[in-house]
């Protein structure tokens, strides 16, 4: 006994996908084994628009003009026609693999918060962050800066700077009516304590 020979379904997308085809038109059978795909009529009607289009353009106008009727009008979008249809890119239809082309590449390549985003690297001006102190009194959070940055500190603090890090400790007592500003570049950091 033959063993049956097995058929992989990788996606059930594939199983209900109708591929619509004609068979006959009235009375006359077209003489292909399977029919002729819909979309190939599709394909060849969109060829023939470009060819036309590209006829009336001043330099290719020259060259497309140049070959005779039946290789412009017919054999040129016959062929394209039969070249689209058979081409298949991961299962989608050529125009359904193009259009996703044109969709990836006007999509913004990074995302944040659903909006396009900054790449990588790139440094973006972010609004005026605000810290207020809460019902236990003013006094500063624990925290991290990186420039380059403009810290206004209200609160009474030491300051200790070493190398490119600047470490403020906040000290006991009122809010200050003033205070002060800090202002460092991108290669400096602030670190509350």
């Amino acid at each position: 006994m033959r063993e049956r020979d097995e058929i992989v379904i990788r996606s059930f997308r594939v199983v209900f996908q109708l591929d619509r085809r004609l068979h006959r038109i009235d009375r006359w059978r077209l003489p292909l084994p399977y029919g002729l795909p819909l979309r190939s009529l599709g394909y060849a009607a969109g060829a023939l628009l470009l060819v036309l289009v590209v006829g009336q353009l001043p330099v290719l106008g020259t060259v497309v003009g140049a070959l005779p009727a039946p290789v412009r009008l017919a054999l040129i979008p016959g062929a394209a026609a039969y070249a689209l249809t058979s081409i298949q890119v991961d299962g989608r239809p050529a125009h359904e693999a193009f259009i996703a082309l044109v969709v990836w590449r006007i999509r913004p390549r990074v995302v944040t918060a659903w909006k396009r985003g900054t790449r990588p690297g790139q440094q973006a001006r972010l609004l005026d962050v605000r810290v207020a102190p809460d019902a236990s009194g003013p006094r500063l959070r624990r925290g991290r800066v990186r420039g380059p940055a403009t810290a206004v500190v209200r609160v009474a603090a030491t300051a200790d700077e070493r190398g490119r890090r600047l470490t403020l400790r906040g000290e006991e007592g009122a809010a200050l009516e003033e205070g002060f500003e800090i202002i460092f570049d991108q290669s400096r950091r602030l670190v509350i304590r």
